[in-house]
């Protein structure tokens, strides 16, 4: 997960129809199990979404290649009996967040909120107090995190073993709900960690075999720390994790190459030596 700007002023027209006003007349009104047409919510936003999220998922950051639109705060409130759900949020642009089959199935229709807030039970007067930053919503204090109002690095760490731990409590619980720890994700963050440890590996196997150059290894090196640093490349998935390895790079890296023996002493020296100059 990580932070993503939303002009909720900027919205797919369809969003603003009468039709689509129609519809969430209709969902206020309506009685029981409230099913929201997707051809008003879904079908106007998906590649809008799409390109804001840079095709990754909202809650887990990973590039499925298959996507849905996920109600952040959801339509119909199964896990607590006392609040009916948030129908008036059914084609709410600020309320649409992109996701992936698998965290969109975890998360369902959970929406905790911690003991000391408020739940909103009935639509706001204006228009503006449908969206995720209005205060009335803001004082409900969710519990799951919203890449488009948080800054989820705050809440969230990933380890060196591609698990996932929360920091805060906020972000033990957004983990819980969309199930971050699955083992499908945590595949997939093993892959991007090994794909830049293999890299390493093979920079320090040509130098210590006098491939390359000192001045090679160190351009090397210097390139491979620029592409951990920069967070430019937005497309990339997991780009907190990334962000994680390096400023968690002994971790990461040095203690398994010192483990696995992979590097002499002196190279390990050169390569710490580089590290502190980025982060200096």
């Amino acid at each position: 997960m990580i932070h993503v700007e939303k002009d909720y002023d900027c919205l797919p027209p369809q969003l603003l129809s009468d039709r689509c006003e129609k519809k969430i007349k209709e969902a206020i009104e309506s009685t029981g199990t409230y099913r929201a047409s997707g051809d008003y919510y879904r079908k106007p936003t998906i590649e809008a979404l799409k390109k804001l999220y840079n095709h990754k998922c909202g809650y887990c950051e990973h590039d499925s290649g298959n996507f849905v639109v996920d109600h952040y705060r959801p339509v119909n409130n199964k896990q607590n009996d006392d609040h009916a759900g948030y129908r008036w949020l059914s084609y709410e642009w600020s309320n649409l967040i992109l996701c992936c089959h698998g965290c969109n199935n975890h998360k369902s229709s959970s929406f905790p909120i911690m003991p000391d807030g408020i739940r909103m039970v009935n639509p706001g007067v204006f228009r503006k107090d449908y969206y995720a930053d209005s205060k009335k919503l803001l004082l409900e204090k969710s519990y799951l995190l919203n890449p488009e109002i948080d800054y989820p690095d705050k809440h969230i760490n990933f380890l060196p073993n591609g698990k996932v731990e929360g920091i805060s409590e906020r972000g033990k619980k957004t983990i819980e709900i969309c199930k971050l720890d699955r083992d499908d994700l945590i595949i997939a963050r093993k892959k991007v960690i090994g794909y830049y440890y293999n890299e390493l590996i093979t920079d320090i196997d040509s130098f210590e075999s006098k491939k390359c150059s000192t001045e090679t290894f160190e351009f090397s090196i210097n390139k491979f720390f620029k592409n951990l640093f920069s967070l430019s490349n937005n497309n990339n998935s997991f780009l907190i994790l990334r962000w994680r390895m390096f400023v968690n790079f002994d971790s990461f890296f040095i203690e398994k190459l010192k483990s696995e023996k992979q590097a002499t002493e002196k190279v390990l020296e050169m390569i710490q030596k580089i590290y502190e100059s980025w982060i200096s």
